[in-house]
């Protein structure tokens, strides 16, 4: 229980971090879909949160810039 309280507390404060970056970013699922969308990163694609969750965050890049993504979700 402690590390559960532990972990949520730690991804809320990652989660706060994120809202307050001034550069796009967003959380994502270890799919690579976006599950929370920063203001910048709606702002920068031109979305709003809503519409931005559940999307691969790949389909937001440039067609070179795939094979990078993948291989630094891959890596964690």
């Amino acid at each position: 229980m402690i590390e559960e309280n532990v972990s949520l507390l730690s991804v809320e404060a990652i989660l706060g971090l994120l809202g307050r970056m001034g550069c796009g970013a967003a959380g994502m699922d270890r799919d690579g879909r976006i599950v929370r969308p920063n203001d910048a990163l709606c702002r920068l694609v031109r979305r709003g949160e809503k519409d931005l969750r559940g999307v691969l965050f790949r389909d937001l890049l440039a067609p070179d810039s795939i094979p990078a993504f993948e291989t630094c979700v891959r890596e964690g």
